[in-house]
């Protein structure tokens, strides 16, 4: 069985990790990392958190902002083409590589997604096309583009599209608007883009460039302490019991000691060691977290344990392992505790206290409003402090657990 806690997981990936080098065209993965680091070499956590687009605009080199203009999206078509880009007219700052790769704006627009979308437009000779991020912000939706061939009863070709999960179509009342929604749709197009190719851009697309509002900090930064212990199962919960638990950076290794309850010996076990990076959590970007499995233990009997590492060992706790043969039991459900996790955390200190014969704790989705950033994992543990380290943690994945494109 995989074990049931999937933090680990959701924080080992960034938002940009859904580009690389390809086509010849300069890597804007590369690019935005480049700028991310010199922003958090260069700025305190005030700046960092409170960041604008223009701020970040200001701080572009040259080759930058050809690269954010030209490397996002790219793709090749074999005739003289037009290409409209369409964006949100409730986008707080129009891309700047529209006015600086020289797109000019029209007059009529495009409805889609509820969405007014105006009109920016440039003629391509037969070759490359290039084009430019969605935002610097957080903003819904992410442009479209439509192709037309200069020539009139012309047709074009399209090859090599890339990121290589967008699709085309054409661009008509009814048309999906996004290569990964079924859910939203064209709804108004003008006379001279109807019957059109469409460009579907990912929806989520808009997040790939996101410099606005993604540095954070947390409330809960790691120390050389064992904290946010945990337990869960990765096998049969008669026989095993799995424990994961944090530090920071400075401690290496991890151990955790077990005993059956009224012994004097202990066991003592290695724990696997994880690194989680969240590189937009600027007072704490990383940490280790720690996993365990104590394996061949007895049913329906009581263990003790403690885990550490680095000289700190927290106080011993104890667990139960579940019975060798079926009995009724209790045990607590709860769900969507994304939203309000402190009051969330007196729910299950009041559960633990007020029904303390519950065997374990199952949670159905949505633990945390955003799975890909730590600070939100830190608050969730720290509410849960002193009840997941005795009573197992059963969690399903949800939909906030699972961003997207963003991991």
């Amino acid at each position: 069985m995989r074990p049931h806690f999937f933090a680990a997981a959701a924080l080992l990936l960034a938002p940009m990790t859904a580009f690389a080098h390809e086509g010849g065209f300069p890597s804007i993965h590369d690019t935005m990392a480049d700028i991310v680091q010199r922003l958090i070499d260069d700025q305190d956590e005030t700046t960092l958190t409170r960041l604008r687009v223009r701020d970040v605009v200001d701080i572009l080199t040259e080759e930058e902002r050809e690269i954010l203009g030209t490397s996002y999206w790219h793709f090749e078509v074999d005739a003289p083409v037009v290409v409209t880009v369409l964006v949100s007219e409730k986008q707080r700052e129009t891309p700047f590589w529209l006015e600086e790769q020289g797109y000019e704006k029209r007059d009529y627009t495009v409805t889609a997604d509820e969405t007014v979308l105006e009109a920016y437009e440039k003629e391509f000779d037969a070759g490359p096309v290039g084009l430019g991020f969605s935002a610097l912000d957080h903003h819904e939706p992410h442009y479209l583009v439509a192709l037309r061939p200069q020539e009139e009863g012309g047709e074009i070709g399209l090859s090599e599209m890339y990121p290589k999960q967008h699709t085309a179509g054409e661009l008509k009342a009814g048309a999906f608007a996004f290569a990964d929604s079924f859910d939203h749709k064209v709804e108004e197009v003008p006379e001279e883009l109807d019957g059109t190719t469409l460009l579907r851009p990912r929806r989520r697309g808009m997040r790939d460039t996101q410099l606005v509002n993604v540095f954070r900090t947390t409330d809960f930064p790691a120390s050389a302490s064992p904290e946010h212990v945990v337990l869960t199962w990765a096998d049969d919960p008669k026989t095993t019991q799995t424990v994961q638990w944090r530090t920071n950076t400075e401690v290496d290794a991890g151990q955790v000691r077990y005993r059956a309850e009224g012994e004097d010996e202990y066991t003592t076990l290695d724990a696997e060691r994880a690194i989680l990076e969240d590189k937009y959590l600027v007072n704490d970007p990383r940490n280790h977290r720690f996993t365990a499995t104590m394996s061949g233990l007895e049913a329906g009997k009581t263990y003790e344990y403690q885990v550490g590492g680095g000289g700190d060992w927290t106080d011993w706790a104890a667990f139960e392992t579940a019975p060798p043969e079926p009995v009724p039991f209790r045990f607590v459900y709860m769900g969507d505790a994304q939203n309000g996790l402190d009051s969330w955390g007196e729910l299950v200190h009041s559960c633990f206290e007020n029904y303390p014969d519950a065997k374990f704790y199952v949670m159905a989705g949505d633990l945390v409003n955003r799975g890909v950033e730590r600070d939100d994992w830190d608050l969730f543990f720290e509410n849960a402090e002193g009840v997941y380290d005795r009573r197992q943690l059963v969690p399903a994945i949800g939909n906030h657990e699972d961003q997207g494109d963003d991991g």
